[in-house]
């Protein structure tokens, strides 16, 4: 995912520079790049733009093929599509990639952030909550010691996760991290992600 999305950002910066669409080449169109939350639907809209979604191809960030069903509020995705017009704000998608960042067990809560794999995750009021994760009066409080399934974006400022979705993943046979690496060690063979 992280190699896919470098090569396909190097490729489409000129295309989709300033949000808007891009210049087309000789025998081809013009085609834009948006990587995002889903912000809201009626299509979806990601950074602003409505993306027409009908005739788009959606995967994972495995590349297994997924249906409409799995774009939720929220969710983090990469968006490749034609020219979006500046006059509309829309454009068509073709393929959709949705993915999240982190999987794994709540270690602590503090006030509005908690940490899981030894990253800090920021919640804020524009974090959807899922209702699969049946949190009650308490809030995110309620998440101490449960599997979640993270969204968000990386704020490279603070070193946290912004999560801009989280839904409960308690059948997950595998745990999920997606950040920077660092301390990376080639003789031992190792690295760090945060604290992990």
């Amino acid at each position: 995912w992280g190699a896919a999305l470098a090569a396909v950002m190097a490729g489409a910066v000129l295309a989709a520079c300033g949000g808007g669409g891009g210049g087309s080449s000789a025998g081809g169109s013009a085609s834009a790049f948006a990587v995002g939350p889903i912000r809201g639907f009626g299509s979806i809209i990601v950074n602003g733009v409505r993306f027409d979604d009908s005739g788009a191809h959606i995967e994972d960030d495995e590349g297994q093929s997924r249906g409409s069903d799995d774009l939720r509020l929220g969710s983090m995705v990469e968006i490749q599509s034609g020219q979006i017009d500046d006059s509309t704000g829309r454009a068509r998608a073709s393929t959709i990639r949705v993915g999240s960042e982190l999987v794994g067990p709540v270690d602590s809560v503090s006030g509005s952030s908690f940490t899981l794999l030894g990253q800090t995750v920021d919640v804020t009021p524009d974090t959807v909550l899922d209702d699969s994760l049946a949190l009650g009066s308490g809030g995110i409080a309620g998440l101490q010691g449960k599997i979640v399934e993270v969204h968000a974006q990386f704020d490279a400022g603070t070193g946290h996760y912004v999560a801009t979705r989280i839904e409960a993943e308690s059948n997950a046979l595998q745990f999920k991290i997606r950040g920077t690496v660092s301390a990376l060690d080639t003789t031992a063979k190792t690295f760090q992600i945060g604290t992990a």
